[in-house]
């Protein structure tokens, strides 16, 4: 089938999935599509069962819901794409890239398609989802359901598997390095020749794993293994930054437990730690320009000579944090050209809790303030010149 005809029926698609008049539903099933380009492409919820991607390049789609039950997809370019909830049962990964790539809840257990030549008997493979050689690095498989999958000599270093369902899943000779795979239950699994070394496994079943044999001591603390991924992961946000994108990795810090942790004096403009938890986390002097704090715990967080300028608190719990000196006011918006607009982004602080917090010297002008509290705050010498402040609670 040629690329644009291919093309012509993803558009239908799109039209379907937003109920256009017209659209039509992808249905590909057991099509020879070796080779087709299908970059960022949404194909949602996309029937193409048993279908031939051999080398294809499916980098940023999107393939959420789609059925892929008993697909060839051997070499095929997946990096970045989303694949959550996606139907992978007896898929073949050989040598795929999927970095970054997100699997989360996608069902990649044991799947035969049958064809009419079967005569309603099995077919003659085993149906195992195949990754061998895949190149999973930064992936995400999130509760995914992998019993049995062949993962022999794949790259996972860095990558999420979390209560992931992974019994009799085959491991040997890949590489796990830094993988997190707390909650999942890996009983019987192969980690013959497996790279181990910064595996997170808190809660992880191991039934039928000589864990002292690989070397694995589940007596050692955690938490340091678990704050040193998250710093490399802020070391790849930052060189992200610095290249504006062309290097490392956009951090993403959501409800994740960070309390207590050193994070003063670092780039961390952009990165996501809505509804995280930083209880006493030490952020002074680091630049924090249109960060997520939204619903996070920031109590007793030392964010002195901090820049939170353009940054989101939402409902953000600062109670007895110290903000000496620190700068929540607004961005002045500037063109592709690098000028100035004349439009600002303001601080979002609307029903943040200053409880107790030293914002001496701070600056809150041009911020949004609403309903806010900041009842017991020390608000010596901070300036409030434009700042939004309906609602807002002070003592006096």
């Amino acid at each position: 089938m040629h690329q644009t005809e291919i093309e012509r029926r993803v558009s239908s698609h799109v039209a379907w999935l937003q109920r256009r008049p017209g659209g039509r539903r992808l249905d590909l099933h057991g099509v020879d599509l070796e080779g087709i380009n299908l970059h960022g492409a949404d194909l949602r919820r996309a029937r193409l069962t048993g279908a031939t991607l051999r080398a294809a390049g499916l980098a940023a789609s999107k393939l959420a819901e789609a059925d892929l039950f008993g697909a060839d997809l051997t070499g095929a370019d997946l990096r970045e794409a989303d694949l959550n909830r996606a139907d992978l049962r007896g898929t073949t990964f050989r040598d795929a890239e999927l970095g970054n790539a997100t699997l989360c809840e996608a069902d990649l257990r044991t799947g035969v398609l049958m064809t009419a030549d079967d005569s309603s008997q099995q077919a003659s493979s085993s149906g195992r989802v195949d990754l061998t050689g895949a190149k999973l690095r930064g992936a995400n498989f999130t509760g995914a359901r992998m019993c049995g999958a062949v993962l022999a000599t794949v790259d996972a270093r860095d990558s999420v598997m979390c209560q992931c369902k992974l019994n009799h899943a085959d491991f040997s000779g890949a590489d796990l390095r830094d993988a997190d795979f707390r909650g999942a239950d890996l009983s019987h699994a192969r980690l013959r020749a497996a790279k181990i070394q910064g595996m997170l496994l808190a809660g992880a079943i191991l039934a039928g794993i000589d864990i002292e044999a690989l070397g694995i001591n589940l007596a050692v603390d955690e938490t340091q293994a678990a704050a040193d991924r998250v710093l490399k992961a802020l070391d790849a946000h930052s060189e992200w930054v610095f290249s504006i994108g062309k290097r490392g990795k956009r951090a993403v810090m959501r409800n994740v437990n960070l309390a207590e942790l050193d994070l003063s004096n670092r780039e961390l403009s952009g990165v996501d730690f809505s509804g995280s938890i930083l209880l006493r986390a030490r952020l002074g002097g680091s630049n924090l320009q249109f960060v997520n704090f939204a619903r996070a715990d920031l109590q007793e967080a030392d964010l002195s000579h901090a820049v939170l300028d353009g940054s989101k608190l939402v409902r953000a719990d600062l109670s007895r944090a110290k903000l000496v000196r620190a700068s929540l006011g607004a961005v002045q918006i500037k063109d592709a050209n690098g000028k100035i607009t004349g439009s600002t982004w303001s601080t979002n602080l609307a029903e943040a809790v200053f409880a107790e917090a030293d914002l001496t010297e701070a600056n809150l002008r041009d911020a949004d303030l609403t309903n806010a509290d900041f009842r017991g705050a020390k608000l010596t010498d901070a300036a409030f010149a434009g700042s939004k402040i309906d609602g807002a609670k002070f003592d006096y």
